[in-house]
C-alpha cells in the first residue's frame, strides 16, 4: 500500500488578527481608566495627608508654647519641603555679684527681663512627601514663595495670622489658615 497524499498543515500567520489587536486595545484601555482615577486620588490623598502634618506640627508648637511658658516657632523651607521646630532659649545669666541694695528702697516684684535670647532649632524634623511642595506662605507682611518662613506662637499661645499654600505635581492645592483669635489651624480648599 502506498501512502497517501501527504497531510499539510493549516497555513500559519506570523501576525496577529484584526480581533487580537481589539482585545489589547480593550484591555489597555480599561486597565488606563482605572489608574488614572486612582492615580490623580493618590496624589490628592497625598496632599491631604502631607497638609495634616504640618497642621499637627502647628498645633504641637502652639501646644509647646502654652505649656513650657516660652515662645515656639515652625519654621518651614519653602525650597526644601522641610520643617523644624524652634524654642526661645534664653543664655543663663552671667554670675555677677548682687549689688548692695537699701533696705529703705521698695523691691520690684517684676522679674528681669532679658534682653538677648534667640530661637533654637528642637530635636527632629519634617518633610514633605516628593510629589508635595510648599508653595508660599500668606502673612500680614505679604507673600513669601522662597526661602523659610517662622510662624511663632508666643507663650500665650497667640500667632500672627498666616495661611501656608501646599501643592502637588498634579495642580491640587490645600491651604492652612492659621487663625491667631481661635487658637486653631483649618484646611482651605484651593485657592
Amino acid at each position: 500500500m502506498s501512502p497517501g497524499p501527504a497531510r499539510r498543515a493549516p497555513p500559519r500567520s506570523d501576525g496577529f488578527t484584526l480581533i487580537e489587536m481589539m482585545a489589547v486595545v480593550a484591555v489597555m484601555a480599561l486597565m488606563f481608566l482605572l489608574v488614572v482615577p486612582e492615580t490623580s486620588l493618590s496624589s490628592h490623598r497625598q496632599l491631604e495627608h502631607a497638609a495634616e502634618a504640618v497642621m499637627a506640627e502647628l498645633e504641637l508648637a502652639r501646644e509647646r508654647a502654652i505649656a513650657t511658658g516660652t515662645p515656639h516657632r515652625l519654621t518651614l523651607d519653602l525650597d526644601e519641603g522641610t520643617w523644624h521646630m524652634e524654642r526661645f532659649e534664653v543664655p543663663p545669666p552671667e554670675a555677677a555679684p548682687a549689688p548692695a541694695r537699701d533696705p529703705r528702697q521698695p523691691v520690684s516684684l517684676v522679674p528681669p527681663r532679658p534682653e538677648q535670647g534667640g530661637f533654637e532649632p528642637l530635636p527632629g524634623n519634617g518633610r514633605l512627601p516628593r510629589q508635595v511642595h510648599l508653595a508660599r506662605v500668606e502673612t500680614p507682611d505679604g507673600s513669601v514663595e522662597v526661602g523659610a518662613v517662622g510662624v511663632e506662637f508666643a507663650r500665650d499661645g497667640t500667632a500672627t495670622p498666616a495661611v501656608l499654600w501646599l501643592a502637588n505635581d498634579a495642580g491640587s492645592s490645600l491651604g492652612l489658615e492659621i487663625l491667631p483669635l481661635a487658637d486653631a489651624v483649618r484646611i482651605l480648599a484651593a485657592d
